[in-house]
């Protein structure tokens, strides 16, 4: 449950402080390819400690600035001590192994990483923190949440866990999909999402959450009958309900989580629903 904990953290809340944020980039295949770091260490004590690592990969024509603009997770990350990357994809897209682009965004996440294990200490133009390799973890909102899949399938000797809010997987996906290890997921999705169908999309060839589920359940070898919540309905104006729907009881201490968001559309979830429950969460893991 904790790397998925530390994901759950990472994904949910906060306000935006930019004054700890720097622009670097790198060039990969070619191109030179940007992205954003935010460091907890104005607020946050990293000496000595190795922090973890969220990436969030922005939708479809967004940007990187746009996805920690709505997001809002640089507070969170400088007041539980995490380290967050907004790369920013060419054309506005990422390579999810369908058609969205042909860039090679898999290596290009491989050497951020690198490129942050190389230069993390490099104050004041770094950040100022060890890394924990153990705990690199990616997000990601539709196009973001098809590539954290993407990430899970393809990258999980370095990945620890992923979140998809509003994302998939398609046929491709699951065909190219090979994960070395069992690895943690969690998806956030509307029932009413008219981009990414909570049932499939067969113009775009996005599965049904349903079967996304069911895969990783099988790769992490969860056996029990999930766990089923219906959480408080905390904002009543907005036409939505949540369940959580949780299989805790399976390899390697994996799990896979979901927010079924019954009413819920195409868009990151509401700050509101998701805070009393969050500090629930983390209480209980505490």
């Amino acid at each position: 449950m904790k790397k998925l904990l530390h994901l759950f953290i990472l994904v949910l809340f906060a306000e935006g402080l930019f004054a700890q944020d720097f622009s670097f980039n790198l060039v990969h295949d070619g191109k030179t390819r940007d992205f954003i770091v935010h460091s907890p260490c104005a607020t946050y004590n990293c000496t000595g400690q190795k922090l973890p690592v969220v990436f969030a990969f922005h939708g479809l024509t967004e940007t990187n600035t746009s996805m920690r603009n709505y997001t809002k997770f640089n507070e969170v990350a400088d007041t539980a001590g995490f380290i967050l990357v907004y790369p920013q994809g060419i054309n506005n897209s990422w390579n999810d192994g369908s058609t969205t682009s042909t860039e090679d965004d898999l290596g290009f996440t491989n050497a951020m990483i690198d490129y942050l294990l190389a230069n993390s200490n490099n104050c004041p133009a770094g950040f100022c923190a060890q890394i924990d390799t153990e705990r690199i973890y990616s997000c990601g909102m539709s196009n973001g949440g098809f590539f954290s899949y993407r990430l899970a399938c393809q990258l999980s000797n370095r990945i620890a866990a992923i979140a998809s809010v509003t994302g998939s997987m398609d046929d491709g996906s699951f065909t190219s999909c090979n994960p070395l290890r069992p690895i943690p997921v969690f998806e956030i999705h509307g029932t009413s999402d008219p981009i990414v169908g909570y049932t499939g999309t067969a113009a775009t060839g996005a599965s049904a959450v349903a079967d996304v589920l069911n895969y990783w359940i099988a790769v992490n070898g969860c056996t029990n009958t999930p766990v089923t919540t219906s959480l408080p309905d905390v904002d009543a104006g907005d036409g939505s309900t949540v369940e959580k729907i949780h299989y805790n009881n399976c390899t390697a201490s994996t799990e896979v989580l979901h927010y079924k968001i019954t009413g819920g559309g195409h868009t990151w979830p509401s700050m509101i629903m998701f805070i009393p429950l969050l500090l629930s969460e983390i209480q209980t893991e505490m």
